[in-house]
């Protein structure tokens, strides 16, 4: 497993190719049997990744429970900035925060003991990605996971869809270039992206149309943006449009627990 997937990995039959991985993730949650079957041995994992790999927009890597990289594909080492094989042996805790590594963990941790895949929504690099967390039942010589994301951005809110009822929200996020955003500017983006208004901005706030204004200015310098369109993407990309106010706020308390840029405005 270690040297998966590699060139002399037999071909994937049509049926088990991993084709839900680039639908949308409602046909990838419906066909997810038919593309990781219930407790994936490692030979099995194997042959799905060598297809994996190949898709546009999918990245993978492969760790295990103690949060170490075992096997990473180009793509993923390329979103992290990072030549792939410098990850292999790296652990959660050097690169990201400690919050967003136990959270990892433990959703591994789950994925293990159930034996099935986990489906998740969560926030890596500034944008939106939904993923899967698939145990790898006889790694050796220690537990393991396979991990498959894809960005996903949205247009609108999905809360209630039935098609994401199954779907793990992750609390703990890797903001990327939104990091240098305050508390305040996120969620003048965040109502951006819903297409409101600077003066319904603020009556979402409770700040005036003036702070508003002057969020919306910052965000243009720390995102570097030159219009509003721009800035809409970006909160499309990150998904913000989709994430609940509930666990929006749960988010927003994650990352001040971390100290990351905040005020009192």
């Amino acid at each position: 497993m270690d040297g998966m997937p590699t060139s002399n990995n037999p071909p994937v039959p049509a049926r088990e190719r991993a084709v839900p991985l680039v639908q949308t993730f409602a046909a990838m949650l419906a066909q997810q049997e038919q593309a990781i079957p219930p407790r994936p041995t490692a030979e099995t994992l194997a042959q799905v990744m060598g297809v994996v790999v190949r898709l546009p927009g999918i990245f993978a890597a492969m760790y295990d429970d103690s949060g170490t990289y075992r096997w990473v594909c180009a793509r993923f080492g390329a979103e992290l900035g990072i030549d792939a094989s410098r990850l292999i042996g790296q652990r959660f805790a050097d690169l990201f925060s400690s919050g967003w590594s136990q959270e990892r963990l433990g959703l591994m941790e789950e994925a293990l003991r159930l034996g099935m895949p986990i489906p998740t929504i969560e926030i890596f690099r500034g944008r939106r990605v939904e993923s899967l967390v698939v145990p790898v039942n006889d790694a050796q010589p220690r537990p393991a996971v396979v991990y498959m994301g894809r960005f996903a951005p949205v247009t609108r809110p999905h809360p209630g869809d039935p098609r994401y009822e199954a779907v793990r929200q992750l609390q703990h996020a890797d903001w990327g270039p939104l990091a240098v955003l305050t508390q305040r500017e996120l969620e003048v983006l965040r109502h951006i992206s819903r297409g409101l208004e600077n003066d319904e901005i603020a009556a979402a706030i409770h700040r005036t149309k003036r702070a508003v204004e002057w969020h919306i200015k910052h965000l243009y310098e720390y995102l570097g943006c030159r219009s509003r369109v721009e800035l809409f993407r970006y909160g499309i990309e990150a998904g913000l449009v989709a994430i609940d106010d509930a666990h929006w706020a749960r988010m927003l308390a994650d990352r001040q627990l971390r100290g990351e840029r905040d005020e009192a405005k």
